[in-house]
């Protein structure tokens, strides 16, 4: 792992950045309020436009820090496509921002990336973990063992706030089908108390 490299950004997000570089990025921000989210999302996540849409908690009962805060000073933001390089686009891109500064990148799983990543920060650290998993066939009633397993790669400087983490789980869906979830973040933890409590801001 190369420590000497300082992580500060994916692209030309950097972490600290104002909530301007959206807009310098070439995105116009739209609002979406909590309760539009399920019936949106779909759109929001297929949409080819130069619309960043930033998720607004509408809805202190049904609060869900995923999507939004309840506490303004943290803002989250969603990009559908963020392209980088003619070889290197970010998918699915959120981003936190606490007090106004961008704390947390994190996008869609990304072979490219994680060269580019390797390339300007070094190997990382890899970590395989696997459990059994038993899969009952809802036809036959059989039990059928499976694993679930999860690969992680994770980058981090002599700056111990500041990690980038690259994370692959592989599962099985109810039916027995292989499924696979991937995320690649970027985040400074030295808010992360505040954040927390701010996610978790007591709901009316």
């Amino acid at each position: 792992m190369n420590a000497q490299i300082k992580i500060t950004g994916l692209g030309k997000l950097e972490l600290g950045s104002p909530i301007a570089i959206i807009n310098e990025l070439g995105f116009k921000v739209k609002p979406i309020l909590y309760h539009e989210i399920g019936k949106e999302l779909e759109l929001i996540r297929n949409s080819h436009s130069n619309s960043a849409f930033e998720f607004i908690a509408d809805n202190p009962e049904k609060h869900s820090a995923p999507y939004s805060s309840l506490d303004k000073t943290v803002r989250l933001f969603f990009i559908p496509k963020l392209y980088v390089s003619d070889i290197i686009e970010f998918e699915s891109v959120r981003l936190k921002f606490f007090n106004g500064k961008l704390v947390e990148i994190e996008c869609s799983y990304s072979g490219n990336l994680i060269e580019t990543l390797t390339l300007k920060y070094g190997e990382p650290k890899n970590d395989l973990k696997d459990a059994d998993y038993i899969f009952t066939d809802l036809n036959t009633g059989e039990r059928v063992p499976k694993k679930v397993k999860e690969y992680t790669s994770i980058w981090q400087n002599s700056d111990k706030h500041i990690l980038c983490t690259s994370i692959v789980l592989k599962y099985f869906s109810d039916d027995g089908k292989e499924m696979q979830d991937s995320n690649i973040k970027l985040s400074d933890d030295t808010y992360s108390v505040e954040i927390k409590k701010a996610e978790n801001a007591e709901r009316l």
